[in-house]
């Protein structure tokens, strides 16, 4: 007859192998989101703080000028508009 202790270790045992076993499931696709989707929107968010050049040498930081001249934009404000007025017809 089994003990207690011997039941309660495989039972331990078994539940690490399952969540071991579980985590190599979910890898694959935690490295995916990384590698395709968390990597390149931090490099855009990091970019538009930049003057970003694609064929010219280098960047030159700017901060928030982009931002600035951005909210200064008359065109900006129009489309952003659009969405919620949409929404309210």
């Amino acid at each position: 007859m089994e003990s207690a202790v011997t039941r309660k270790t495989r039972s331990s045992s078994f539940r690490r192998h399952e969540q071991f076993t579980a985590l190599w499931f979910i890898l694959p696709a935690l490295a995916l989101l990384l590698v395709f989707v968390f990597y390149p929107m931090l490099q855009a968010f990091i970019i538009s703080f930049k003057n970003y050049s694609l064929v010219g040498a280098g960047d030159v930081f700017v901060g928030l000028d982009n931002y600035a001249n951005l909210m200064k934009d008359l065109a900006f404000s129009k489309v952003s508009c659009i969405p919620f007025t949409s929404q309210l017809s």
